[in-house]
């Protein structure tokens, strides 16, 4: 039984990158959201354009979405598997190792709870802040900014994504400007944009 997780949890292999041409099978990427193939906002659509990124790279895309109500719920959209694994982290832990995931792709609303579900093991983690509700934000408060100063309203907790992603990326230059004055970490901006403009 244990050798049938060592390769997500053992050191991995270094693999020759194959022309874009002949790419091999690279595995199963997810892309997780909270509404998954429930296209509510810009992110879960922003998803379902990285899925084609994905596929083209030579993954199978895997939509995933971490809505309790809708847990247990797979279809298919778009072509492509689409399920709801519920909220609980180790529900989305099982999900991960029992589908032999190579890579996760998870946007704001997710973070923490994806970054715990991959603690310990050795799948590539690719996170992307899209919104501001795991990187701002104040318990003891309401609103992302401070109403008198503007100042932002950092959370305590970032760090953790920070330190468990294996890339990170801002979807604006406002964004990347917030995390930056923040935590002192300058992510790549990969922008938004919809299907419909060229």
């Amino acid at each position: 039984a244990i050798a049938r997780w060592r390769p997500f949890y053992g050191a991995r292999e270094r693999v020759e990158t194959a022309s874009r041409t002949t790419r091999a099978k690279r595995g199963v990427a997810v892309l997780i959201s909270r509404n998954g193939a429930d296209l509510y906002g810009g992110g879960e659509h922003f998803l379902e354009n990285a899925a084609e990124h994905h596929a083209r790279q030579g993954f199978e895309p895997v939509i995933v979405g971490t809505r309790e109500d809708l847990h247990g719920e797979e279809r298919i959209a778009s072509g492509r598997r689409c399920v709801f694994v519920g909220d609980r982290t180790a529900d989305l832990r099982k999900f991960l190792l029992e589908n032999e995931v190579s890579l996760v792709h998870a946007i704001s609303g997710v973070g923490f709870s994806v970054a715990n579900a991959l603690n310990y093991t050795n799948i590539p983690f690719l996170y992307g802040v899209h919104f501001w509700n795991e990187l701002l934000g104040d318990p003891e408060q309401t609103g992302y900014f401070d109403d008198v100063t503007g100042e932002s309203r950092f959370r305590r907790e970032f760090p953790l994504i920070l330190s468990r992603a294996t890339a990170i990326y801002a979807n604006s230059h406002f964004t990347q400007r917030i995390i930056e004055d923040g935590f002192g970490v300058r992510c790549p901006v990969v922008f938004a944009v919809p299907r419909e403009v060229a």
